[in-house]
Protein backbone atom coordinates (compact mmCIF):
# COMPACT_ATOMS: atom_id res chain seq x y z
CA UNK A 1 0.00 0.00 0.00
CA UNK A 2 3.36 2.63 0.79
CA UNK A 3 4.45 1.59 -2.37
CA UNK A 4 1.36 2.17 -4.17
CA UNK A 5 0.57 5.77 -2.67
CA UNK A 6 4.18 6.94 -3.20
CA UNK A 7 4.34 5.66 -6.82
CA UNK A 8 0.70 7.41 -7.21
CA UNK A 9 2.43 11.25 -5.89
CA UNK A 10 5.80 10.49 -8.31
CA UNK A 11 3.37 10.42 -11.47
CA UNK A 12 1.45 13.14 -10.15
CA UNK A 13 4.71 15.26 -9.12
CA UNK A 14 5.52 14.30 -12.45
CA UNK A 15 2.38 15.70 -14.40
CA UNK A 16 2.17 18.68 -12.38
CA UNK A 17 5.60 19.74 -13.72
CA UNK A 18 5.03 18.54 -17.04
CA UNK A 19 1.79 20.70 -17.44
CA UNK A 20 3.42 23.94 -15.31
CA UNK A 21 6.18 23.88 -18.18
CA UNK A 22 3.13 23.36 -21.21
CA UNK A 23 1.35 25.51 -19.70
CA UNK A 24 2.67 28.61 -17.36
CA UNK A 25 0.00 31.17 -17.69
CA UNK A 26 -2.83 28.87 -16.46
CA UNK A 27 -0.64 27.85 -13.27
CA UNK A 28 -3.22 28.83 -10.82
CA UNK A 29 -6.28 26.71 -12.27
CA UNK A 30 -3.43 23.85 -12.80
CA UNK A 31 -2.47 24.11 -9.14
CA UNK A 32 -6.04 24.33 -8.29
CA UNK A 33 -7.23 21.09 -10.03
CA UNK A 34 -3.88 18.96 -9.48
CA UNK A 35 -4.45 19.40 -5.35
CA UNK A 36 -8.03 18.30 -5.53
CA UNK A 37 -7.52 15.69 -7.31
CA UNK A 38 -4.84 14.65 -4.43
CA UNK A 39 -7.52 15.54 -2.45
CA UNK A 40 -9.74 12.87 -3.62
CA UNK A 41 -7.30 10.15 -3.53
CA UNK A 42 -6.82 10.54 0.12
CA UNK A 43 -10.62 11.37 1.07
CA UNK A 44 -11.87 8.09 -1.26
CA UNK A 45 -8.73 6.24 0.92
CA UNK A 46 -9.18 7.48 4.53
CA UNK A 47 -13.44 8.16 4.28
CA UNK A 48 -14.98 6.75 1.62
CA UNK A 49 -18.00 8.84 1.31
CA UNK A 50 -19.47 11.58 -0.87
CA UNK A 51 -16.89 14.44 -1.56
CA UNK A 52 -18.68 17.03 -2.81
CA UNK A 53 -18.51 19.20 0.26
CA UNK A 54 -14.86 18.34 0.60
CA UNK A 55 -14.04 19.18 -2.57
CA UNK A 56 -15.86 23.14 -2.63
CA UNK A 57 -14.44 23.56 0.79
CA UNK A 58 -10.42 22.85 -1.50
CA UNK A 59 -10.97 24.77 -4.23
CA UNK A 60 -12.37 27.76 -2.06
CA UNK A 61 -9.46 28.04 0.03
CA UNK A 62 -6.77 27.59 -2.83
CA UNK A 63 -8.44 30.35 -4.50
CA UNK A 64 -8.58 32.23 -1.54
CA UNK A 65 -4.68 31.60 -1.10
CA UNK A 66 -4.01 32.35 -4.49
CA UNK A 67 -5.63 35.67 -3.93
CA UNK A 68 -3.55 36.47 -1.02
CA UNK A 69 -0.33 35.66 -2.62
CA UNK A 70 -1.18 37.91 -5.55
CA UNK A 71 -2.55 40.66 -3.30
CA UNK A 72 0.84 40.82 -1.25
CA UNK A 73 2.68 44.36 -2.41
CA UNK A 74 6.23 43.31 -4.20
CA UNK A 75 9.20 45.62 -2.54
CA UNK A 76 9.96 48.19 -4.39
CA UNK A 77 13.26 49.01 -5.99
CA UNK A 78 14.96 51.07 -3.40
CA UNK A 79 15.21 55.29 -4.54
CA UNK A 80 18.38 57.14 -3.36
CA UNK A 81 17.55 59.08 0.07
CA UNK A 82 16.92 62.81 -1.38
CA UNK A 83 18.79 65.82 0.46
CA UNK A 84 19.42 69.07 0.26
CA UNK A 85 22.84 70.24 -2.10
CA UNK A 86 24.31 73.94 -1.17
CA UNK A 87 26.89 75.67 -2.92
CA UNK A 88 28.59 78.12 -0.51
CA UNK A 89 30.56 81.26 -1.03
CA UNK A 90 32.31 82.78 2.09
CA UNK A 91 34.48 85.73 2.63
CA UNK A 92 37.39 86.06 5.52
CA UNK A 93 37.11 88.92 7.49
CA UNK A 94 39.42 89.07 10.25
CA UNK A 95 42.53 89.14 7.85
CA UNK A 96 41.17 92.40 6.76
CA UNK A 97 40.77 93.40 10.18
CA UNK A 98 44.29 92.09 11.10
CA UNK A 99 45.70 94.14 8.37
CA UNK A 100 44.20 97.35 9.71
CA UNK A 101 46.28 96.42 13.45
CA UNK A 102 48.91 95.25 11.64
CA UNK A 103 50.01 96.93 7.93
CA UNK A 104 53.21 94.99 7.20
CA UNK A 105 51.00 91.76 6.74
CA UNK A 106 47.86 91.78 4.41
CA UNK A 107 45.76 88.82 3.08
CA UNK A 108 42.46 88.72 1.12
CA UNK A 109 40.64 84.94 0.76
CA UNK A 110 37.57 83.29 -0.09
CA UNK A 111 35.82 80.33 0.73
CA UNK A 112 34.12 78.13 -1.92
CA UNK A 113 32.36 74.69 -0.81
CA UNK A 114 30.28 72.21 -1.82
CA UNK A 115 28.13 69.12 -0.63
CA UNK A 116 28.44 65.95 -3.23
CA UNK A 117 27.36 63.53 -0.08
CA UNK A 118 24.97 64.54 2.97
CA UNK A 119 27.39 65.40 5.76
CA UNK A 120 30.47 65.85 3.63
CA UNK A 121 31.86 69.32 1.87
CA UNK A 122 34.28 69.34 -0.65
CA UNK A 123 36.46 72.50 -0.45
CA UNK A 124 38.09 75.10 -2.61
CA UNK A 125 39.70 77.93 -1.29
CA UNK A 126 41.86 80.91 -2.94
CA UNK A 127 43.08 84.45 -2.00
CA UNK A 128 46.23 87.15 -2.61
CA UNK A 129 48.37 88.86 -0.07
CA UNK A 130 51.98 89.66 1.03
CA UNK A 131 53.75 91.72 3.40
CA UNK A 132 56.77 94.06 3.90
CA UNK A 133 59.46 94.51 5.97
CA UNK A 134 61.14 97.54 6.94
CA UNK A 135 63.57 97.34 9.58
CA UNK A 136 66.55 100.01 10.15
CA UNK A 137 68.75 97.25 9.32
CA UNK A 138 66.46 94.84 6.61
CA UNK A 139 63.67 96.17 3.86
CA UNK A 140 61.89 94.14 0.73
CA UNK A 141 58.50 92.91 0.10
CA UNK A 142 56.85 90.34 -1.12
CA UNK A 143 53.36 89.39 -2.42
CA UNK A 144 51.61 85.97 -3.82
CA UNK A 145 48.80 84.64 -4.66
CA UNK A 146 47.72 81.16 -3.63
CA UNK A 147 45.22 78.50 -3.57
CA UNK A 148 43.71 75.37 -1.07
CA UNK A 149 41.67 72.48 -1.88
CA UNK A 150 40.31 69.81 0.63
CA UNK A 151 37.30 68.45 2.25
CA UNK A 152 35.52 68.75 5.03
CA UNK A 153 32.86 66.23 6.95
CA UNK A 154 30.60 67.01 9.74
CA UNK A 155 31.40 66.24 12.94
CA UNK A 156 28.00 65.70 14.36
CA UNK A 157 24.87 64.82 12.54
CA UNK A 158 22.40 67.13 12.26
CA UNK A 159 18.98 67.46 14.57
CA UNK A 160 16.44 67.56 12.17
CA UNK A 161 16.04 68.27 8.25
CA UNK A 162 17.36 71.43 7.32
CA UNK A 163 19.92 71.54 10.13
CA UNK A 164 23.18 73.18 8.41
CA UNK A 165 24.69 74.59 11.80
CA UNK A 166 28.12 71.98 12.27
CA UNK A 167 31.29 71.45 13.52
CA UNK A 168 33.41 70.39 10.80
CA UNK A 169 37.06 68.42 10.80
CA UNK A 170 39.16 68.43 7.22
CA UNK A 171 41.97 68.74 5.70
CA UNK A 172 43.35 70.28 2.82
CA UNK A 173 46.55 70.64 0.62
CA UNK A 174 47.46 74.66 -0.50
CA UNK A 175 50.59 76.30 -2.94
CA UNK A 176 51.46 79.62 -3.46
CA UNK A 177 53.28 81.14 -6.19
CA UNK A 178 54.80 84.60 -5.39
CA UNK A 179 57.89 86.95 -5.70
CA UNK A 180 59.87 88.33 -3.05
CA UNK A 181 61.65 91.48 -4.00
CA UNK A 182 64.94 92.66 -3.92
CA UNK A 183 66.27 92.77 0.23
CA UNK A 184 68.33 95.98 0.75
CA UNK A 185 70.05 95.10 4.36
CA UNK A 186 72.52 97.21 6.44
CA UNK A 187 76.00 95.25 7.78
CA UNK A 188 77.18 96.90 10.64
CA UNK A 189 80.76 97.69 10.95
CA UNK A 190 82.18 97.87 14.45
CA UNK A 191 84.79 99.69 13.93
CA UNK A 192 82.97 102.50 12.25
CA UNK A 193 80.52 102.90 9.26
CA UNK A 194 78.05 100.46 7.94
CA UNK A 195 77.87 98.69 4.60
CA UNK A 196 74.66 97.83 2.88
CA UNK A 197 73.76 95.63 -0.12
CA UNK A 198 70.89 93.82 -1.71
CA UNK A 199 69.91 90.63 -3.33
CA UNK A 200 68.24 89.97 -6.50
CA UNK A 201 64.33 89.51 -6.20
CA UNK A 202 63.39 85.67 -6.08
CA UNK A 203 60.11 84.09 -7.73
CA UNK A 204 58.98 81.58 -5.51
CA UNK A 205 56.54 78.35 -5.10
CA UNK A 206 55.45 77.08 -1.54
CA UNK A 207 53.21 74.66 -0.42
CA UNK A 208 52.04 72.96 2.43
CA UNK A 209 49.32 70.73 3.95
CA UNK A 210 46.83 71.69 6.43
CA UNK A 211 44.73 70.25 9.47
CA UNK A 212 41.57 72.16 10.56
CA UNK A 213 38.81 72.22 12.49
CA UNK A 214 35.34 75.49 12.38
CA UNK A 215 31.83 75.66 12.75
CA UNK A 216 29.70 76.22 10.28
CA UNK A 217 26.75 78.40 11.87
CA UNK A 218 23.44 79.03 9.65
CA UNK A 219 22.32 82.85 10.94
CA UNK A 220 19.40 83.31 8.47
CA UNK A 221 18.18 81.05 5.81
CA UNK A 222 21.36 81.20 3.33
CA UNK A 223 23.33 83.33 5.72
CA UNK A 224 26.18 82.12 7.41
CA UNK A 225 29.17 83.08 9.14
CA UNK A 226 31.30 80.49 11.22
CA UNK A 227 35.39 80.25 12.21
CA UNK A 228 38.29 77.95 11.16
CA UNK A 229 40.92 76.91 13.06
CA UNK A 230 44.40 75.84 11.36
CA UNK A 231 47.13 73.47 11.70
CA UNK A 232 50.31 74.20 8.79
CA UNK A 233 52.80 72.38 7.53
CA UNK A 234 55.47 73.66 5.16
CA UNK A 235 56.29 70.81 2.63
CA UNK A 236 58.90 73.42 1.21
CA UNK A 237 60.58 74.86 3.98
CA UNK A 238 63.96 74.98 2.40
CA UNK A 239 63.14 76.65 -0.65
CA UNK A 240 64.85 79.68 1.46
CA UNK A 241 67.58 77.72 2.95
CA UNK A 242 70.57 80.61 3.06
CA UNK A 243 68.09 83.46 1.82
CA UNK A 244 65.57 85.72 2.88
CA UNK A 245 62.42 84.53 3.15
CA UNK A 246 59.02 86.13 2.79
CA UNK A 247 57.44 87.61 6.48
CA UNK A 248 53.99 86.69 5.01
CA UNK A 249 53.25 84.01 2.42
CA UNK A 250 49.25 84.53 2.13
CA UNK A 251 47.51 81.77 2.74
CA UNK A 252 50.37 80.12 4.69
CA UNK A 253 52.32 83.03 7.27
CA UNK A 254 55.71 83.18 7.80
CA UNK A 255 57.88 81.58 5.12
CA UNK A 256 60.82 80.57 7.52
CA UNK A 257 58.45 78.86 9.83
CA UNK A 258 57.83 75.01 9.28
CA UNK A 259 54.71 75.04 11.14
CA UNK A 260 52.31 77.72 11.29
CA UNK A 261 48.80 78.03 12.70
CA UNK A 262 45.76 80.25 11.27
CA UNK A 263 42.58 81.82 12.14
CA UNK A 264 39.60 83.05 9.66
CA UNK A 265 36.19 84.46 10.74
CA UNK A 266 33.96 84.11 7.75
CA UNK A 267 30.71 85.50 5.91
CA UNK A 268 28.77 84.13 3.77
CA UNK A 269 25.75 82.88 1.65
CA UNK A 270 24.79 79.85 0.07
CA UNK A 271 22.35 78.43 -2.80
CA UNK A 272 20.62 75.19 -1.95
CA UNK A 273 18.60 72.81 -3.89
CA UNK A 274 17.04 69.56 -3.49
CA UNK A 275 18.63 66.31 -5.46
Amino acid sequence: MHKALFIIFVILGALLIEVKACFGQEKDSIKIDSVMDSNKTKAKKFAPRDTTLLDSLSKQNLIDSLNNQDSIPRKSKKQKPIFERQLRFMVDISHPIGAILNPNNYTFELNTDYNPWKDAFVVLEGGYGGGSVNYDNLKYKSQNGFIRLGIEKSFFDPLYTGDWDMVTLGIRYGMAIGQRGAATYIIPNPFGGNSSAQTEPKNFFNHWGEATIGLRFELLPQLYTGWQIRMKFNLSANSFLGQVAPNNIAGYGPGEQPTNFGFNYYLGYAIKWKK
